[in-house]
Order: C-alpha cells, then structure tokens, then sequence
C-alpha cells in the first residue's frame, strides 16, 4: 500500500511539471511498471491511467472477461485485494493476485487453490459422476516445488500483505492449508523452493529474518 502510496505521489509530482512535458504525463501509464502482461493490459483498458479503483469495478472487470463469478467469490477475492474503507483497490494490491499468476488463475487462487493443480483437476475429471474418491488435499499438492510455511495458514497469509507480496514475487502458485503442519506453498520453479528452503542460502536467511518461523523443508522435486 506504501509503495502505491509513492506511486500516486509519483503520478502527481509529474503533473505538476512545466507544460513542455503535460503531453507525456498524460499519455503515462501506471501499469507499464507491471512485469505481467495479461493483467497489466486488463487494468490499462478498462482503468486507464489509474493507479487504485474501486473494488467492485475491478470485479466485475473480471466476471466479464473470464467468468462470472458468485457472490461468495466476490466475497473472497475482495478480502485478498485489500481494499481501504472507501473501498479502493490499489494497482500493485491488486497485482500481487492477479499479475503473479495471470487474472484467471489469481481468481481460483482466492477462490479454489485445487483447480490450479492439473493432477487434482485430471483426477476429478477422471472420476467423472461416479463414485470414485479423489483427493484434494494439501497432501497431493506436496509433489513438486513445494515448501511448507510452519505456523502460517492462508487466513494468516491472507492479514500478512507484505508476505503475499514477497511470496508472490517469489513465484508463489498455490497456497493451501496443512493442518496443524502449516501452510504448503507451490513455487513456480523448483529451485526457488529449493533455495527458500535452504539454511544455507541469503534468500532463506533473509525470509527468517523477516517471517518467523522457519521453512521446514519438504519436496523440491521438480
């Protein structure tokens, strides 16, 4: 939120400058700092040259694009946008969701972490309408470029924005509750996890530091 904060700052300081550069400042777009693409030109479309919009806007962006979502969705994705007591979302909020991982995926993220995992989702479609038992569990989840957070929980992760802002940067996919163990973590690339996990490595020692407790080490597989 700080650093939209700076960036609204940012935005203002250039348009206060001398006329010679208005026609630049007001052909600027915020959304040209993102590294996503998918997400940066969905907010530049429909958004432009805006760096917080309302919550509801932003959703209902998202329910037209991609697909329309509940109001029990809506709900739980809004609480992963932080949104402040007018109900604004900030740019870089909102990107950490949805510029992490691509729109779509950010949404199932919020709403239902399983359907980001293709092995659970081949299993379900696998099973079809028969009796057939599959799981989706954290369990499964546990296969490959994982890390498990001791102490945390996605309700934890969910009041910890600077968390889920370093995590996201970090490549973070999927993050589902282990019990009393924790909450198990996908990265994107296996080598994060595995470096994350590390004692061994400044990436590591620099996430103790910051959010105790310490990573206990599960699979790295890639």
């Amino acid at each position: 939120r700080c650093q939209g904060q700076r960036l609204e700052c940012i935005v203002e300081g250039m348009r206060s400058l001398p006329d010679v550069l208005s026609g630049a400042v007001r052909a600027w777009e915020p959304t040209e700092l993102l590294p996503n693409r998918a997400f940066a030109e969905v907010w530049a479309r429909h958004f432009p040259g805006q760096t917080c919009v309302s919550a509801d806007a932003l959703l209902d962006v998202l329910s037209t694009a991609y697909e329309p979502l509940s109001e029990k969705d809506r709900k739980e994705i809004r609480l992963w946008l932080y949104p402040n007591t007018d109900g604004m979302v900030c740019l870089l909020d909102a990107d950490a969701i949805f510029g992490a991982r691509g729109p779509w995926r950010g949404v199932l993220f919020c709403t239902s972490w399983a359907e980001l995992c293709p092995e659970l989702l081949q299993q379900a479609i696998m099973a079809g309408g028969a009796e057939q038992q599959f799981a989706t569990t954290p369990v499964d989840l546990a296969a490959e470029r994982t890390a498990l957070l001791v102490g945390w929980s996605r309700q934890r992760l969910l009041g910890s924005p600077l968390v889920l802002r370093m995590l996201s940067a970090l490549g973070l996919q999927v993050a589902a509750d282990a019990g009393d163990e924790g909450l198990l973590v996908q990265l994107a690339l296996a080598d994060v996890a595995e470096s994350l996990q590390s004692d061994a490595s400044a990436l590591s020692a620099c996430f103790r530091d910051l959010v105790p407790p310490a990573i206990a080490e599960l699979s790295t597989e890639s």
